[in-house]
């Protein structure tokens, strides 16, 4: 039996093992017995995702709310266990710090661990190490559990993980790659498996952002990119849609006079045409893009440009770190109904206060387009201000009318 199981999503990676060792696990008569798969991985592409809407409809948020607990600085009063302390305090040294300064000295170290097992401690934890690597420009990380309860409690620790992910891919600046995951056993509780064999059962699994689908596009895209844009037939310029973007953003993005420092994020930049404008009006300019094919082919100044393979829906930028983030096309071509609010709640914690932002969208679909193209994101102006309102922004000013299928807008980050 193969017991490795990949996808783009954590949740999608869940539902995969869950379904194995529901239907094919070796029953162990215990106090209250269990199925069993030993040694088995699981990896996942998209470690951005700290949240699963599935999982939560089905269990609920009581072993979530428990597990956010023991990771916490007070830990699971009830239980006596306390992950946080074990992370922050093993032999009295922060292991996320030593991870930090590990990967800064030696990027390619193979040794930056932290470990949750003690010999001593009474109750072992199911998590005993997570391991974290730099390749290929990205902050891979590998859990290794002696054991868990793959029903209830596997979600809740990829998810607090995930946090810890997210912590030193910051503070080094550094995007993330994907996420593998050792379980030495994994069960699923008898009584549990009626309720594991709905959840895979009815899964809802549609999701539009598959990475490797995503990266492989636009690799094949970028040789000709340059020229792609130029071709008033090409789908980029819809109702003109390239160029009237680029007009709006050089006509609401004021000039800057380069002492002044300002820094500009042009995300999903592609071969870097907005990223060349932001340089022209005097800002630093970072670029990121997903595709390595793309940032190849990008319009080299690296005197005032800095390219970074990175996702736009999880940024390795600290938080307030942007006076302006441009974004054109991610919402049209590479996000998914699932992503929005993650797309715009991600750009906000990278832009400063009174910070500008100006992205563009899809507001309707024809009858005729395909199925495909209308999993995409087509959201009406109204609601878009709803949701720009909802995350801290208010607009300034927009491109296109509710009659136009493309629309941009401008708008503040909301001091708080």
């Amino acid at each position: 039996m193969n017991n490795s199981f990949k996808a783009d999503t954590l949740e999608r990676a869940w539902l995969k093992a869950l379904r194995a060792v529901a239907s094919s696990g070796q029953l162990i008569q215990d106090k209250e017995p269990f199925l069993e798969i030993q040694n088995l991985q699981i990896t996942y592409n998209n470690a951005f995702e700290i949240q699963s809407p599935h999982y939560t409809r089905i269990f609920g948020t009581k072993f979530s709310n428990y597990i956010h607990r023991v990771y916490s600085p007070k830990g699971d009063t009830a239980t006596g266990r306390n992950y946080y302390k074990l992370i922050h305090e093993y032999a009295r040294i922060d292991q996320i710090d030593e991870v930090i300064k590990k990967l800064r000295e030696n990027p390619l170290t193979r040794s930056a661990t932290i470990i949750l097992a003690d010999p001593k401690a009474p109750k072992q934890p199911c998590v005993t190490e997570i391991n974290f690597s730099i390749r290929h420009s990205l902050l891979h990380m590998t859990a290794v559990f002696k054991s868990s309860d793959l029903a209830k409690k596997f979600i809740p620790d990829m998810v607090e993980l995930s946090r810890i992910h997210e912590q030193i891919s910051r503070a080094l600046g550094i995007a993330r790659d994907g996420v593998a995951v050792h379980l030495l056993s994994a069960q699923v509780y008898k009584s549990d498996i009626g309720i594991a064999s709905n959840a895979v059962k009815y899964a809802t699994l549609g999701n539009y952002f598959k990475t490797n689908d995503v990266i492989e596009n636009w690799d094949k895209e970028a040789a000709k990119w340059d020229r792609n844009i130029q071709n008033p037939k090409h789908y980029v310029n819809i109702e003109n849609g390239y160029s009237r973007f680029l007009d709006f953003m050089r006509k609401e993005i004021p000039n800057s006079n380069r002492n002044t420092n300002l820094i500009a994020l042009d995300s999903g930049c592609g071969t870097g045409s907005i990223a060349d404008i932001l340089k022209n009006k005097g800002y630093e300019v970072f670029g990121v893009d997903i595709s390595p094919e793309m940032l190849r082919f990008a319009h080299k100044d690296p005197a005032s440009i800095q390219y970074v393979l990175a996702n736009s829906l999880d940024l390795p930028y600290v938080d307030k770190h942007f006076d302006i983030v441009c974004t054109r096309g991610v919402l049209i071509s590479h996000v998914g109904k699932k992503y929005v609010e993650i797309f715009i709640k991600e750009h906000n914690r990278v832009l400063k206060n009174d910070g500008l932002f100006i992205f563009d969208f899809i507001t309707h679909f024809d009858k005729s387009e395909t199925k495909y193209r209308r999993k995409k994101v087509a959201i009406r102006y109204k609601r878009m201000t709803e949701y720009l309102k909802e995350h801290g922004f208010e607009i300034i000013s927009r491109s296109g009318t509710d009659k136009n299928r493309v629309n941009a807008v401008s708008c503040r980050k909301i001091s708080k």
